[in-house]
């Protein structure tokens, strides 16, 4: 990020922590997903059904805080990238595009 002010890289964080709260609130929700996944590491073979519908449970709490925690940040640096910003547009659109790209 050489080159980019207080602004800038704000801008790029605040759009990167938006990309990755969306892709955890889709693992937050979607329990086949996470099921699949637990499946592909192994982590349900000899555990009775009672065990991964726990299991799917606790992940999809774990990314719902991740998720949480994730928006809290974006918006501590959006709003440092606003209030450092000489142009909410081009901080807008940063962020939006930084988001998009990612």
């Amino acid at each position: 990020m050489v080159g980019l002010g207080v602004s800038g890289r704000s801008c790029v964080t605040a759009g990167l922590c938006a990309a990755l709260a969306s892709i955890l609130g889709k693992l937050a929700v979607d329990d086949v997903i996470v099921a699949r996944a637990l499946e592909q590491t192994g982590w349900t073979a000899g555990v009775d059904d009672v065990a991964i519908t726990v299991g799917v449970l606790v992940c999809r709490l774990l990314f719902f805080g991740l998720m949480f925690f994730v928006n809290v940040f974006m918006m501590t640096h959006t709003a440092k990238a606003l209030a450092n910003s000489s142009s909410t547009i081009a901080c807008n659109i940063s962020i939006t595009g930084t988001n998009f790209v990612l």
